[in-house]
């Protein structure tokens, strides 16, 4: 675990070392910092619950079997140009982390455009602490997909839906749920308001600790016979406490109260209600994930907002910025090195080079 610390902290000050000339301000260090998450992730081995999956359906993508005939043409036709040997397959990782770690980079580089030092450091911070930079370690494919979906946002903003369509099918190419993110473009410009959100939350928490969600996906489970059952049923290894859940939705809560407390005319844009929609979201299918794993995945297309929306919301605050900040950053650390301990995979970390 300490080498994921160090590894945050470290690119945290490469990222934030400022320079100044000619009024202007700089961060030279960060070029070795984009190295640094490259290789960290490029080069890792083993790491993540896919990994070896992966490197099975990698070895067999010439053979015409049932699930090779459903992967994506982006992922497929990518593995089928690299040689069917071990370097073949260091060669995809590389390339799907070059391309995933790319386009976070570019969403991440729009979103602090013009930002405050402060919050600058806050949008790098929660881009390791929230899961983001980590998220594609356990998933391969759908790393490609929802880091599209977070640089669609800029499109999304600037009202650009052709960029906005390129982006979503290009991200299809390597998953295709990214098309269920399609009708949030149009969203934005309805600027629905928190009260939803809480509604939202308050539905999928209702229906879990009722029974009636479990029930549901039970019933199902029995309707779609044995051969879709599997999307469905749970490892038998699957469950928790779900106190990281349990904390998100105290955050929430938190976030939405306070807003009757500050008036900061911030809240009140579609900027942030569009991103408190992705929040809520977000944790709407963590809830649901209490009950069934299968919720986990769609989770990531809305969680990966909180790297933009969390920085948001500290910053509306003028008053008690730094104990907001510093009390929403344990909430997330917590639940960081919560998920390092659990049996995701990533832990020990490992290389090619040292494995």
């Amino acid at each position: 675990m300490a080498i994921y610390i160090i590894f945050i902290i470290t690119n945290l000050i490469l990222l934030s070392i400022p320079f100044r000339s000619n009024n202007n301000i700089y961060y030279p260090l960060s070029f070795i910092s984009y190295i640094l998450i490259l290789s960290f992730s490029g080069f890792r081995y083993g790491i993540g619950t896919d990994y070896f999956n992966y490197e099975s359906i990698f070895y067999n993508i010439h053979y015409d079997n049932s699930y090779n005939s459903g992967l994506e043409y982006g992922f497929y036709y990518l593995s089928k140009l690299l040689p069917q040997e071990k370097e073949g397959f260091f060669s995809l990782i590389f390339i799907t982390s070059l391309i995933t770690n790319f386009t976070l980079f570019l969403a991440i580089k729009n979103r602090i455009k013009n930002k405050s030092p402060e919050e600058r450091f806050l949008i790098i911070l929660f881009f390791f602490i929230s899961n983001l930079y980590f998220l594609p370690f356990n998933g391969i494919r759908q790393g490609i997909a929802f880091s599209c979906t977070l640089l669609s946002f800029t499109f999304i903003k600037q009202r650009r839906f052709l960029y906005f369509l390129i982006l979503i099918l290009i991200g299809s190419l390597f998953h295709k749920s990214i098309l269920l993110f399609i009708p949030f473009y149009f969203v934005y410009k309805i600027n629905i308001k928190n009260l939803y959100c809480f509604i939202i939350v308050s539905i999928s928490f209702i229906l879990v600790k009722s029974g009636i969600f479990s029930l549901t996906i039970n019933s199902l489970i029995n309707i779609l016979g044995e051969k879709y059952a599997r999307y469905l049923e749970n490892p038998v290894d699957y469950g928790g406490s779900g106190l990281g859940v349990y904390l998100y939705v105290i955050l929430f809560l938190f976030i939405y109260f306070i807003k009757f407390v500050v008036r900061n005319e911030k809240m009140k844009t579609k900027e942030y209600n569009f991103l408190f929609l992705m929040f809520s979201i977000g944790i709407s299918f963590r809830i649901l994930a209490l009950d069934n794993i299968i919720f986990v995945r769609p989770s990531y297309y809305f969680t990966v907002f909180d790297t933009f929306f969390i920085p948001f919301f500290i910053m509306c605050f003028n008053k008690n910025k730094f104990i907001i900040s510093i009390v929403i950053t344990c909430f997330y650390l917590i639940s960081f090195l919560a998920s390092l301990s659990n049996s995701n995979g990533l832990l020990p970390y490992q290389n090619i080079f040292i494995s």
